[in-house]
């Protein structure tokens, strides 16, 4: 088979400042990345442009649909519990709504990186459509997120920088990693996420977005629940959305943030984050929409979700790629991962 053609690497440019970790950088460094969601380190051969275009073409319709789709699996679900209400039932409830929450948060993603539509205003009243129910700013998102990307795993990562404290330090044990999981499905995760979303907001209100965009989400929110109350649904509202977002949600976006980005050697660009080639199970329930496929999202951020697996594919044809990319098959061996090393063991780390 052909070789896939590369083009040759761009002029390198400067990396990150890992010494200076003043807040007046780093909001910097989250103001100046608004504009663009390439990374800003050390280059690696690349696929052609002709064939990133391909991969890049936007597909609104692509993106409309499986919208609707995730909405409908949400309310069927809902349906069917409600009609057949049953314990376990109510269980299996929670975790498929709570998949279909992170499918919801990954549409999200792709709005913030604007593959959801060529119209940029279109492209985020999609991504809204997507991200309040989730009580998350596209916007807010959008601005810490492109930050990520310039200068992932660095002091100039806000994301990065928020998660330096102990329980993001590895390795870990079996039975520290199960803690955390099991703190997460009791819901005490989710404390965690309301600071992350209050950060995000906080943080595009300090950059000058103004304050429409600053008050958008929380206005949306308001609606939210305001109609909840007034059409006498929120106990239904708590059952089948707070509860899946407090649970199922918060664990699966915290195994994915360890599979993305830790427990990694760090030593080439293609090892700053991990792919993960997920099982049948863990596509339906912990990683849909091809969002395990990180390293090819982080090289390749214009390519939108439905278009990863086949840039893996291709990306896999290239010798760069074939032979640094951290790739691991299923999330039980990421966790294995994240265990000490019995032979050499290491003070945990990031």
């Amino acid at each position: 088979m052909a070789p896939i053609p590369v083009s040759a690497a761009p002029t390198p440019r400067l990396l990150p400042n890992h010494s200076d970790d003043n807040q007046a950088n780093r909001a910097a460094a989250v103001g100046a990345a608004r504009e663009s969601d390439e990374y800003a380190g050390a280059p690696y051969e690349k696929l052609a442009p002709a064939i990133v275009r391909e991969f890049s073409e936007i597909s609104t319709s692509r993106f409309v649909l499986r919208l609707a789709l995730e909405w409908t699996y949400i309310i069927g679900a809902i349906w069917l519990c409600q009609h057949y209400w049953h314990p376990a039932l109510f269980v299996a409830t929670v975790v498929w709504i709570g998949a279909r929450q992170h499918a919801l948060a990954i549409l999200m993603h792709d709005a913030a990186h604007y593959r959801a539509a060529q119209n940029r205003r279109l492209n985020d009243f999609l991504g809204i459509l997507a991200s309040a129910p989730l009580f998350i700013s596209l916007h807010a998102y959008r601005l810490e997120h492109f930050a990520h990307h310039r200068h992932v795993n660095t002091d100039d990562d806000p994301q990065w920088v928020d998660r330096d404290t102990p329980e993001w330090r590895f390795p870990k044990s079996r039975k520290q990693l199960a803690w955390l999981l099991a703190g997460d499905l009791l819901g005490l995760g989710s404390f965690e996420t309301v600071r992350y979303i209050l950060r995000m907001q906080w943080r595009l209100w300090t950059h000058g977005a103004g304050v429409v965009l600053t008050a958008l989400q929380p206005v949306l929110t308001i609606a939210i629940v305001t109609a909840v109350i007034v059409t006498g649904n929120l106990m239904p509202f708590t059952l089948y959305w707070a509860v899946p977002i407090a649970t199922w949600l918060t664990m699966v976006l915290r195994i994915r943030s360890i599979a993305e980005h830790f427990a990694l050697p760090r030593d080439h660009v293609l090892t700053e984050t991990r792919t993960v080639i997920p099982t049948m199970f863990e596509t339906l329930l912990i990683a849909p929409m091809n969002i395990a496929y990180h390293i090819e999202h982080h090289q390749y951020p214009s390519v939108p979700f439905h278009r990863l697996k086949r840039l893996h594919k291709s990306l896999m044809k290239t010798a760069a790629f074939r032979q640094q990319a951290h790739l691991t098959r299923g999330y039980f061996r990421v966790f294995q991962e994240c265990l000490p090393d019995p032979v050499n063991p290491v003070t945990p780390v990031r």
